[in-house]
């Protein structure tokens, strides 16, 4: 069995299913993260997932640091290969690559972020530097996977990294079981109890209270629904806090005619509130990987609408496994709600055909073969990068082909 070594910030446990399921296909991983909680998980099957704190818990504070960290870390694992994930960890990832020849050092891009959510001056100045950064140190780099295609042809395009090395692998996967087992037990009667939302239509969205997310406006569209959904209907937001104040989004809970918006802190159990959703919707502007809550309303079957942002449009093809919405626009989002809930055979039809596109691209199995292909390439006694150009071309023409067969579905 090969032996990895993944680093990212706080949230690297959140690799954990991808890790385990990497053991089917012969890879060994250690988790490693700059502000991460340390653990020693264990499951039944699975045995151990080895979760190890690095730095001071802000990427950006051991910004000098890291990279003879992450080396240091390597060698002391003694892990064949670095991956690393998100963008500022990937970029530390490739300066520690320099200094340690012999041993593969790949990334995956998770989305762009603030960087490209943010407009005005600061904005130039975010994109001006993330683009330098990333073509001045992706040379060091063996590969770079892409959680969507804007996010890879941006890269390609902009000349930061060589198309031979990069591909496409859409997420982190999602296991279809978690939401297949949900329906055959009352989680769903639960989370509705919980929220108080009896058999109303249920509306949700699940996001940290960010601006950035289409916060406020999904408040100001559950208002412009008031009166026009022609039953009861309850506008639920569950997810954490945002801190940083300017960045926060505020959420003022109201009750009119027909429509209740309220706010439910953080949700437990995501699989068995989709089960007793009616429609979910994530109106962000903000330049994600692929946004997991969309895989799992996918793998769940519960209607999407979405903006038609990066990471988005790979889960949501407008009509046809969803709604694309604009960002930052409460009116188009107000009007694709209430076309929804007055069109259950619309909803059904776009709701099967995202669970299609997950079932034959995006599920966990799926994505950890394509990684341990890549990771097994690189290893080999005489890795050949041509190689793996085939693997992203056949990837893209595989996500082409399994978008083509949903959308003539619904023709």
């Amino acid at each position: 069995m090969r032996k990895i070594l993944f680093f990212g910030a706080y949230d690297i446990n959140a690799r954990i299913p991808l890790v385990h399921a990497l053991r089917n296909h012969g890879i060994d991983v250690e988790l490693a993260g700059v502000g991460a909680t340390p653990s020693n998980r264990a499951t039944p099957s699975n045995g151990d997932v080895v979760t190890m704190a690095v730095g001071s818990g802000s990427v950006r504070h051991d910004l000098a640091k890291l990279p003879r960290l992450i080396r240091e870390l390597r060698r002391e694992r003694g892990a064949e290969l670095v991956h690393t994930w998100d963008s500022l960890p990937g970029v530390l990832s490739m300066r520690a690559a320099a200094h340690d020849p012999g041993i593969p050092y790949t990334r995956t891009i998770t989305g762009t972020g603030q960087s490209f959510s943010t407009g005005g001056a600061i904005g130039f100045a975010l994109r001006r530097s993330y683009g330098t950064a990333q073509k001045l140190t992706s040379g060091h780099g063996a590969f770079t996977m892409f959680q969507n295609t804007d996010d890879h042809r941006l890269f390609v395009d902009s000349g930061w990294i060589p198309a031979s090395q990069a591909m496409v692998i859409p997420g982190s996967g999602v296991e279809l079981e978690t939401f297949d087992a949900v329906k055959s037990t009352d989680r769903g009667a639960e989370m509705r109890q919980r929220f108080d939302v009896g058999d109303r239509f249920l509306v949700v969205l699940a996001s940290r209270l960010l601006k950035a997310k289409g916060v406020t406006e999904f408040c100001e569209a559950a208002r412009m629904c008031d009166g026009q959904m022609g039953r009861q209907t309850v506008f639920l937001i569950v997810g954490p806090h945002e801190p940083n104040a300017r960045r926060a989004a505020v959420v003022e809970p109201f009750r009119g005619t027909e429509v209740e918006l309220i706010y439910g802190g953080n949700c437990p159990d995501m699989p068995g509130l989709l089960s007793a959703s009616d429609l979910m919707v994530l109106p962000t502007a903000y330049r994600e990987g692929i946004p997991r809550v969309l895989l799992e309303a996918a793998a769940a079957e519960v209607p999407i609408i979405a903006s038609d942002m990066p990471g988005c449009r790979d889960v949501v093809t407008d009509g046809v496994t969803g709604l694309r919405i604009p960002p930052r626009a409460a009116r188009p989002m107000a009007d694709a709600i209430i076309r929804l809930a007055h069109d259950p055979v619309l909803a059904k039809e776009l709701a099967r055909a995202a669970r299609e596109r997950i079932e034959h691209s995006m599920t966990l199995d799926i994505i950890a073969a394509q990684y341990a292909d890549v990771f097994h390439r690189l290893l080999s006694d005489s890795p050949q990068p041509a190689t793996l150009s085939v693997i992203q071309s056949a990837s893209l023409s595989a996500s082409s082909s399994v978008s083509s067969s949903v959308e003539e579905s619904r023709s």
